[in-house]
């Protein structure tokens, strides 16, 4: 390897040693990070669709109380987010912010996952708001938004 380096630039030893040492060491770094990715990738993976199956990706367990979803939810947040947050660790900086706004995007309102028609005022003119037909791929949506982070790279 120094003969070839020596080849096309004609450099003192001592710095063919050091581009041989760091080039080794990026190598490997990013060889143990894309291993760690991959092991906390599938971790992830394993945990949402553990705490959430019956759920997802078919709701074939989907309360027949609407209300209910909330309280189910609420109770899978700790373990949930447990996961989030060491699978954050493993994501590059450029995907994190995304990843931040899939993850409040999924908790941010359980509400989102019943069906409820609301209407309301806004600007003198009355707005309804019906997801009776949508709330389960809300859901959906939701948690496949935050599982497309563990197969992005």
């Amino acid at each position: 390897m120094k003969d070839f380096i020596n080849l096309l630039f004609p450099l003192p030893s001592y710095v063919v040693n050091i581009i041989i040492f760091l080039s080794s060491t990026i190598v490997s770094l990013l060889g143990y990070m894309g291993i760690t990715y991959f092991v906390a990738a599938r971790k992830f993976q394993d945990i949402i669709r553990n705490e959430l199956e019956g759920l997802f990706p078919t709701p074939t367990k989907w309360p027949k109380d609407s209300i209910a979803i909330y309280y189910i939810l609420e109770e899978k947040y700790p373990r949930l987010e447990n996961a989030v947050h060491k699978f954050r660790g493993h994501l590059p900086c450029f995907l994190l912010k995304s990843f931040d706004n899939a993850w409040l995007q999924y908790h941010k309102d359980y509400y989102q996952y019943m069906p409820i028609i609301s209407t309301s005022l806004v600007d003198g003119k009355e707005i309804t708001t019906d997801t009776t037909n949508t709330f389960k791929t809300t859901f959906k949506t939701n948690v496949e938004n935050l599982l497309k982070y563990a197969k992005q790279i």
